[in-house]
């Protein structure tokens, strides 16, 4: 993959990451192409291939589940890192933040970042139940 770097991003100072794919498309004709083999290469860079190049980093341990649920997988049975697990941890953590105040939450629940960030400024619901489907965009 050096050449492929050194080719089209002579000047850049990271290394690219190959993956083969099997991208879908589009003929001239406006019909869906959709591959049975890898046709395509996805470059990809990690954010840890910059470390090299700062002055200073720090590192951050914490929970997975509180700080991290990537979506990169399409949904289905049994795949992780998809847009259907990423849903649940954020109701898994909004339902954690609304319990610990003394609130209860049945059904789906989600509250918006412009109301709570990390669970604070919730004591108003200390007592309440919450009935979802339903997104919390503002407080009582």
């Amino acid at each position: 993959m050096i050449l492929v770097d050194q080719l089209f991003f002579p000047s850049f100072p990271f290394f690219f990451f190959p993956f083969l794919k099997k991208p879908k498309n589009k003929n001239i004709i406006g019909n869906l192409i959709v591959p049975e083999k890898n046709n395509g290469i996805k470059l990809e860079l990690f954010v840890f291939d910059v470390f090299p190049f700062v002055n200073s980093m720090a590192v951050l341990e914490c929970p997975r589940e509180e700080e991290f649920s990537p979506l990169k997988n399409k949904a289905g049975p049994g795949v992780v890192d998809s847009a259907e697990t990423s849903r649940h941890d954020i109701l898994t953590e909004n339902k954690k933040w609304v319990e610990a105040i003394g609130g209860h939450i049945e059904g789906d629940v989600e509250i918006s970042p412009s109301v709570s960030y990390n669970g604070e400024g919730l004591e108003s619901l200390k007592g309440v139940t919450l009935q979802g489907p339903k997104v919390i965009e503002s407080l009582p």
